[in-house]
């Protein structure tokens, strides 16, 4: 998912008090992704296949940070 400053803890809480891993993805390397993809459109159903696109790439450049299993705290 997209980190998207505080709007984005609960989800990732939840997710991760049941054992799953998330990744948090820079917003900047979502709309670069979609701007060199020729995209002019913006919005959550071709966000969330951008965001795919993104994870798919490259490992080496991937933006990505991991959390697994562990309680998520803000900074």
């Amino acid at each position: 998912m997209e980190d998207t400053g505080h709007y984005h803890f609960a989800l990732p809480r939840y997710l991760l008090d049941r054992r799953y891993t998330v990744a948090l993805i820079n917003p900047t390397t979502t709309d670069l992704t979609r701007k060199l993809q020729g995209g002019i459109t913006k919005n959550d159903p071709l966000d969330s296949l951008t965001i795919c696109d993104v994870i798919g790439s490259n490992p080496r450049k991937k933006t990505l940070s991991h959390y697994k299993s562990k309680p998520f705290r803000p900074l």
